[in-house]
This record gives structure tokens, C-alpha cells and sequence, in this order.
């Protein structure tokens, strides 16, 4: 027979669960998988002649709406992996946040995960199947993502970091964002240089951790 304390232990942590803001991950077939992969990232990245010329012919100080709307958010644009902090509904926060960037012309296709579309990462998601995936992402992309934690994800966003800068940690494999599996591998071949290398050393061109004002 369960005691007192062995059920408020139990209720208190049915109340913590109920109130996370946690995704309940499901990947994508095998075969369906590996279909997307084909068409994914590098493989569909091919901008005509005249988009490449809008693209260089923009002033990076005088960009307007009509830019952002009808040339970059058609051109390859880096990973931004958000994640969001703990306490439901802070996670909504992050969604608006990353709606905000399509809003302002940001590429879609490079905010949204392509397994089960959606637009964050919880922080209480394992640092390793994160790092993991931003490996993947850099391989098959060709770009270096980003990364924007926002209260208790500021800290995840920190975490992360730590697991790359690590040298004597060389556990750290490849994760599929369309299985959410990994891929049981722990190197990757660089985009930019051909390379087999580890996932461990990778590194990002920005990285911001956002705290909670009152």
C-alpha cells in the first residue's frame, strides 16, 4: 500500500509534467525519410543566374520589405534552432517569436523542423540529440546554424556549446530531424571542405541566450 508521501511525490510530479512545455516527438518513416533527405538542403539548392544577381546587387545597409519578401526568402538562409524555456506556455513565446523572422522575410523551410514542422526545441529535449542535429543540419545544408535559447533554453543554448568545446568528449553522434533517431554515426563530411570530421569541435556563427523580463 503506497504512503502519503509516495503519492504526493507522485501528483507533484504529474503536475511538473502537465506543466512543461514538451513536444512528444514522432519521426517519419524510413523510407519517407530518406525521399526527403534526397531533395533536402544542398540537393535542391540551386539559385538561377538572375536570383544570384538581385541577391549581390542588394545594399546590405538599405535592405527593404519589398527585399526580404521577394528575394532573400527565396534564397538558402542559415539554421536558426530555437529553443524555448520550461514552464508552460512559455513556449509560445518562442513560436511567435520564430513566426516574428518568416514575418520579417526569413526563410521558413530554415526555421521549421522537416520531421514534424515544428518551430522550436524544448529545453528539457537531451543536449546530445540537439548537438546532433545541428551536425546533420550543417552537413546537409551547407551553412552553419545558429542558435537562440530563451530563458531555461538560454541555458540548454549553453550546454550545447559546452558539449562541442569538449575535446575528450568524443561520444557525440549524428541525429536525423526526420526520424528523430540517431543515426549512429559520429562524424560528418564538411560541406565547405570535403572533409570527414567529428561532430565534436563544430562551430556556430551566433549563439544567444534571451532571458524573462518582468
Amino acid at each position: 500500500m503506497k504512503t502519503f508521501s509516495t503519492w504526493m511525490l507522485m501528483l507533484g510530479a504529474v503536475g511538473w509534467l502537465g506543466g512543461c512545455a514538451l513536444y512528444d516527438r514522432h519521426g517519419l518513416s524510413a523510407a519517407r525519410a530518406l525521399a526527403i533527405e534526397k531533395e533536402f538542403g544542398l540537393a535542391k539548392y540551386a539559385l538561377t543566374p538572375a536570383a544570384e544577381e538581385k541577391i549581390l546587387a542588394l545594399n546590405p545597409e538599405h535592405v527593404s520589405a519589398s527585399d526580404l519578401k521577394l528575394v532573400l526568402a527565396h534564397a538558402p538562409a542559415p539554421r536558426i534552432i530555437n529553443i524555448h524555456g520550461g514552464i508552460y506556455p512559455v513556449h509560445r513565446q518562442m513560436i511567435s517569436f520564430s513566426k516574428f523572422l518568416v514575418g520579417m522575410g526569413y526563410p521558413e523551410a530554415s526555421i521549421r523542423n522537416p520531421g514534424d514542422a515544428t518551430w522550436t526545441f524544448s529545453c528539457y529535449e537531451d543536449t546530445d540529440m540537439i548537438a546532433g542535429m545541428i551536425a546533420w543540419y550543417y552537413e546537409k545544408e551547407g551553412m552553419r546554424p545558429m542558435m537562440i535559447g530563451h530563458s531555461q533554453g538560454g541555458m540548454q543554448v549553453v550546454r550545447i556549446l559546452d558539449k562541442f568545446a569538449d575535446p575528450d568528449t568524443n561520444s557525440l553522434e549524428v541525429w536525423s530531424p526526420l526520424t528523430w533517431q540517431s543515426e549512429l554515426r559520429r562524424k560528418i563530411t564538411d560541406p565547405l571542405t570535403g572533409q570527414v570530421r567529428p561532430v565534436v569541435g563544430l562551430q556556430l556563427p551566433y549563439v544567444a541566450a534571451m532571458g524573462v523580463a518582468d
